[in-house]
């Protein structure tokens, strides 16, 4: 899985470069429950949203258009949680919207498992 380089590394916004080469922000909210990812113009191409568990995060929703496959998904985790020092859990594979209106859908069961398996991701619940 590609890694993207962190260029630059600030409290509410990391800046990283993909092994092609494209550069994107990730702005994390002040209530850490939103990173954006924008490309080098500022145009917001993805997003991921969290909700507190206290003191864990649950991973609500994700999507990142044009920043896919460069490894910013692994940067939005690596970023939150070492801006919140919190472990991360997301809703379990099963196509089924949660009450709290979290699932996964299109490729998001299998990048939850892989960052699941390199202990970005906590698990599921």
């Amino acid at each position: 899985m590609p890694t993207a380089v962190i260029l630059n590394q600030g409290s509410s916004q990391w800046v990283c470069q993909t092994p092609s080469g494209s550069v994107y922000s990730l702005l994390i909210d002040d209530e850490w429950s939103e990173i954006q990812i924008r490309n080098s113009t500022g145009k917001q191409v993805g997003e991921f949203e969290f909700k507190s568990l206290d003191p864990d995060y649950k991973l609500m929703r994700m999507y990142c258009n044009d920043a896919k496959s460069g490894g910013i998904g692994r940067a939005v985790l690596q970023f939150f949680k070492a801006t919140t020092g919190a472990d991360i859990y997301a809703s379990p594979p099963d196509g089924q919207v949660r009450h709290d209106q979290s699932h996964l859908t299109e490729d998001a069961p299998g990048f939850v498992a892989k960052m699941i398996a390199e202990g970005l991701i906590k698990g599921y619940c």
